[in-house]
C-alpha cells in the first residue's frame, strides 16, 4: 500500500510510547498504532486525538494486523546503543527495587492505617468488655478472659 502521512491535529501530545512495546497516538492505555514488544496482536486504530483521522491499514484488514516484514532504523552510532543499553538496565534496575519495595512492609502501624482498622467497628468488642466484673485481664495470654461464678 501506498504511505499514509497523518499529520498532528495539535489537540493532544501522545506522540510516541515506549513501554511494553511501541505505541503512537490515541491514549497511555490504547495507542492508535501500537506494536507490542511481542508483536503480537498489533492494533491499528482510525482515529486519535493526536493525529488526523485516517485509515492506517488499507481497508480488508480491521484494527488488528500481523507484521510480516519490519525495518528498523536507528541513529547515533555504536555509543548511542551503549548508552540506550544502559538506561534500561538502570530503570530495570530501579524498577525491580521498588517493586521489592512495594512488597516489603517496613512500618505495620502505616499497613494498619491504610486499611483503616483503627476506625471501625472491628475491635468494638473489647471497648465494650472493658470494665464489666465477669471480664478480666489475661495478661498471660495477652487477652480477656471470663471470670466464672463457681
Amino acid at each position: 500500500p501506498p504511505p499514509t502521512f497523518l499529520t498532528p491535529t495539535g489537540d493532544d501530545t501522545n506522540f510516541i510510547r515506549l513501554q511494553d512495546g511501541l505505541g503512537f497516538g490515541g491514549t497511555k492505555d490504547m495507542p492508535r498504532l501500537f506494536i507490542p514488544a511481542s508483536m503480537e496482536y498489533c492494533n491499528a486504530g482510525v482515529m486519535d486525538k493526536t493525529f488526523r483521522t485516517g485509515d492506517l491499514l488499507p481497508g480488508e484488514y480491521l484494527e488488528r494486523f500481523t507484521i510480516k516484514s519490519l525495518e528498523v532504523w536507528g541513529c547515533g552510532g555504536e555509543d548511542a546503543i551503549k548508552n540506550g543499553l544502559e538506561a534500561r538496565e538502570e530503570k530495570r534496575t530501579l524498577t525491580d527495587a521498588a517493586i521489592y519495595n512495594a512488597r516489603k512492609i517496613k512500618d505495620k502501624s502505616t499497613l494498619v492505617e491504610d486499611i483503616n482498622l483503627i476506625n471501625t467497628s472491628l475491635y468494638k468488642h473489647k471497648e465494650e468488655a472493658r470494665g464489666r466484673a465477669e471480664f478480666k485481664v489475661d495478661e498471660k495470654h495477652g487477652g480477656y478472659a471470663i471470670e466464672r461464678g463457681q
